[in-house]
């Protein structure tokens, strides 16, 4: 009975606190479950990240696998153009022939020296002749790029220098010495 007691005014001053303390929890209870979500949120987006680098990484591994079979074939294809030893023998005689053809005459062919692949490892053989030319620049032009036709597989050139036979002026077709390194890669077989 003591609540029918109460006059209108007390009964809405009450009926107010009431929704004050209980809008007052609910705003607590609302902002507290707001920064929890925040946080599931930001672990959330963590995982997204990190799920999104380990997709990248398995993708990786597709390429990786691709890009290991393309090197691969690669160094088979460049293997299988590597000389054999018999044909790096035969390499002075059709240096003679190309450059009789282009008349840019062959003075000597010097075997340098053999070495290691360097940059490649030990899986090469790097082989350099000095060789002396004769000829006019045209002849080398033309010998240069006959070389390179008959020889794609194998043959580089090194140190290349010109030197015309006088000091003064160079007219056209005159005769200058050529000294150029030609370098071969052979490639040595794992032994088993």
């Amino acid at each position: 009975m003591a609540a029918n007691d109460w006059s209108e005014r007390t009964r809405m001053i009450v009926t107010i606190a009431v929704v004050l303390v209980v809008n007052a929890a609910l705003g607590g209870g609302f902002y507290y479950i707001h920064g929890e979500w925040q946080k599931l949120e930001k672990e959330h987006k963590a995982l997204l990240g990190e799920k999104k680098q380990l997709e990248e990484f398995v993708k990786q591994g597709d390429t990786k696998t691709l890009e290991l079979k393309q090197l691969t074939e690669r160094f088979k294809e460049q293997e299988r153009q590597l000389p054999e030893q018999d044909e790096v023998a035969q390499l002075s005689l059709d240096v003679q022939k190309v450059s009789n053809d282009s008349k840019c005459a062959l003075k000597s062919f010097i075997a340098s020296g053999t070495s290691g692949g360097g940059d490649f490892s030990a899986s090469y053989t790097r082989q350099v002749w000095r060789t002396k030319f004769e000829g006019d620049f045209m002849g080398w032009c033309k010998l240069m790029n006959k070389l390179e036709e008959e020889f794609p597989r194998f043959l580089a050139f090194e140190g290349l220098s010109i030197m015309p036979k006088n000091s003064g002026v160079v007219l056209s077709g005159s005769q200058h010495e050529i000294n150029v390194d030609l370098v071969t890669y052979k490639y040595n077989r794992p032994q088993q």
